[in-house]
């Protein structure tokens, strides 16, 4: 019975639209994560290239927005997507004048 499923030719045709699908579905993952709008600390550092010890800093200096997001227990602090990328670009802007 499992040279019958060997020799059957729409197998590999199968086995491809699977991967595809696999594949699809990875990419749509991804996709949703990178449109996540707000971001928790650890993300936001390694977006930045900063340790969280370091927004932190920012933020309590004023030089990062930050917005919280109430818990049960806590307050956490998330950062909009936006505002990271925003920080990028000008720091991108100020390294090539």
């Amino acid at each position: 019975m499992a040279d019958d499923r060997l020799n059957n030719p729409i197998a590999p045709q199968l086995a491809a639209a699977l991967t595809e699908c696999d594949k699809a579905s990875l990419n749509g993952m991804e996709r949703r994560y990178n449109a996540r709008p707000l971001l928790e600390i650890k993300e936001a550092a390694k977006l930045l290239g900063v340790s969280t010890r370091t927004v932190k800093r920012w933020q309590a200096a004023g030089k990062m927005p930050a917005r919280t997001e109430a818990n049960k227990r806590k307050h956490r602090w998330r950062y909009a997507r936006s505002d990271i990328e925003a920080m990028i670009a000008a720091k991108a802007a100020s390294t090539r004048s």
